[in-house]
């Protein structure tokens, strides 16, 4: 779907430390990201198989080229003695979802197996204050949901979870927020997107780009960071590795852009950082791009010669005209099409039948061949 590959510049997040740090939001010109920086003092709380100190939330302001500032803790109400990470906020700052262990006013929820899992929790922004914390009503004891993201119209919650209905170790879901603020049934995203691997961490960006980290799709080793284009009808186009900068051998994840500065974090482990898991911050000096060509040859149907100056006509599904090319002395024609799209192409030259052909582009990059013979 993407040309190219490592079209990034990659640097140091800033702040980071020899605690994990992850999953990144954007918030009021800040970044609220989830760190282990001091978590250790409250009772020395570690993940089981990580070995790490339980994560709080935190915030920075952000400066110029987005480069944080000094971190605060973001919420004594959202912060709780266990585990906060991956935060999302409606675009008018009142509403937030986040991840949580399974742990609500004092109390563990723990699954048939006694182990506290993770939930995602919804909180309001109230008098100056965020309030109202709720787990969501899909959330179980028997599994974990967590890692929230919004779509651009906020209709509808992106997240990871184990499930029934997964297809792997960890699926991407979606659920619809409807009008009254209540939830429809979550819905796998399938097997565009999910792998029998691990498929966490989503991101959409305000051009219906759905970010995501996966160990299932070919990659560099441990969690790659990739990127698929929701389509209008909820479908999406081939998965593509965003490249080598992003992506190392070890775990890459949490994958956050601003789509109009280009800028944007993400999370890896990989080697040379300071921390289990460190923030870096990066720059898209290429953008990823689906590219295909429509190409073909225009030829005499009795004499099989070749035949320049034939007008090449493209029309979208609904016949709605795109652009026409004119074939070449070698009756050669080509024109730039768009990945996974169904088009109408005709051919005419004076004297000759005018032709129509439908076509289906790959979701891929690539070229397509259709020649005609009029």
């Amino acid at each position: 779907m993407y040309s190219g590959a490592g079209g990034n510049e990659v640097g140091d997040g800033g702040g980071n430390s020899r605690y994990s740090y992850d999953g990144t939001a954007l918030y009021s010109n800040k970044i609220v990201f989830a760190s282990a920086r001091d978590t250790g003092s409250l009772g020395q709380r570690k993940h089981t198989w990580t070995n790490q100190y339980f994560t709080n939330l935190y915030s920075a302001d952000l400066g110029d080229n987005m480069i944080p500032g000094v971190p605060h803790k973001f919420d004594a109400t959202i912060n709780s003695k266990f585990h906060e990470s991956t935060p999302a906020f409606t675009n008018d700052g009142k509403t937030m979802y986040f991840t949580r262990n399974n742990y609500l006013d004092g109390k563990k929820g723990k699954n048939g197996n006694q182990i506290t899992l993770i939930k995602i929790y919804k909180a309001s922004f109230e008098n100056n204050q965020w309030t109202n914390i709720t787990e969501l009503p899909f959330d179980s004891d028997n599994y974990s949901t967590a890692h929230p993201v919004l779509s651009p119209d906020e209709k509808t919650l992106y997240f990871a979870s184990d499930m029934p209905g997964t297809l792997g170790q960890s699926d991407l879901f979606k659920v619809k927020i409807n009008d009254d603020g209540s939830f429809g049934t979550p819905e796998n995203l399938g097997n565009t997107i999910n792998t029998e691997g691990r498929e966490t961490f989503p991101f959409v960006t305000d051009e219906n780009e759905i970010y995501f980290a996966s160990d299932g799709h070919p990659g560099l080793g441990g969690l790659d960071i990739f990127v698929s284009k929701i389509n209008a009808d909820g479908t999406f186009y081939e998965v593509q590795n965003v490249g080598a900068d992003a992506n190392s051998p070890k775990d890459d994840f949490a994958y956050l852009i601003d789509t109009k500065s280009r800028r944007g974090f993400f999370s890896s482990n990989r080697d040379g950082g300071q921390g289990y898991d460190d923030i870096y911050k990066f720059l898209e000096t290429r953008r990823l791009t689906c590219e295909q060509l429509l190409y073909g040859e225009i030829t005499d149907l009795a004499t099989a010669e070749v035949l320049p100056n034939a007008k090449i006509t493209l029309l979208d599904d609904k016949l709605n005209l795109i652009s026409t090319a004119v074939s070449d002395e070698k009756g050669n024609y080509s024109l730039p099409v768009e990945c996974g799209k169904r088009y109408s192409v005709r051919a005419a030259k004076e004297e000759y039948t005018t032709k129509e052909q439908i076509v289906t582009i790959l979701k891929e990059n690539g070229k397509t061949h259709l020649p005609f013979a009029l």
